[in-house]
């Protein structure tokens, strides 16, 4: 089944590690996730921190575990997506997240974009999830997720906050789930992209209606 019709399932298999995937399900490099053994699992003890490292590695983990502030390492070359999960809070100071990075907030982590008026791009493959009590921030800019390539299927799965001025889904897909609060001044949904909402939205300080938003 397509990543677009993942929220129908009882058990939703997102697959963030994932490195292959068929129209049936998504594969990763360990096993299929679910959303619960995601939310609820560790960060692996393998996991570097981002402050510590010059170079990004295609395949490995990464963790902000205090306040970071800055860009992330440029990658070495390789096409595995890096898994970087966010407990503490990352301040970014350029303006795009670059491809292939998936992006896992938890236990209270939070990014943030303070660029009044700036535009910050999630470039190809880029996934983010956002558990509860955890939270983007960018206030006062624009955000764009952009450039998906169609077998990766980019998304955004939010059971926290999101708050920006502007939301352009270029390629991407994101799901505001039953614990989540996203609050835009607008909204912008790309011919490929797509924008699902179980919990609460609201654009220009307006609720909207559970289902599809476009």
């Amino acid at each position: 089944m397509r990543m677009k019709n993942l929220f129908l399932l009882p058990s939703i298999c997102i697959g963030l590690f994932f490195t292959a995937c068929t129209q049936e399900t998504f594969l990763t490099q360990e096993e299929d996730v679910t959303e619960e053994e995601l939310f609820s699992r560790a960060v692996p003890s393998n996991a570097v921190e981002v402050s510590s490292v010059s170079e990004l590695v295609p395949g490995a983990n990464y963790k902000i575990t205090g306040t970071y502030t800055g860009d992330l390492p440029p990658q070495a070359q390789g096409y595995s997506p890096i898994a970087i999960y966010i407990t503490g809070e990352w301040e970014i100071t350029g303006d795009t997240i670059p491809s292939n990075i998936t992006l896992i907030l938890q236990d209270g982590g939070g990014i943030i974009y303070n660029k009044s008026g700036g535009t910050l791009i999630f470039d190809r493959g880029v996934s983010m999830s956002i558990n509860q009590n955890c939270y983007f921030g960018a206030y006062g800019t624009n955000v764009h997720f952009s450039n998906g390539g169609i077998s990766e299927y980019p998304f955004v799965s939010n059971y926290g906050s999101i708050n920006c001025t502007n939301l352009y889904l270029e390629t991407t897909t994101l799901y505001n789930q039953t614990t989540g609060l996203v609050q835009v001044r607008n909204l912008t949904v790309g011919e490929s992209g797509t924008c699902y909402n179980f919990g609460e939205f609201l654009i220009g300080g307006v609720a909207q209606d559970m289902g599809e938003l476009h």
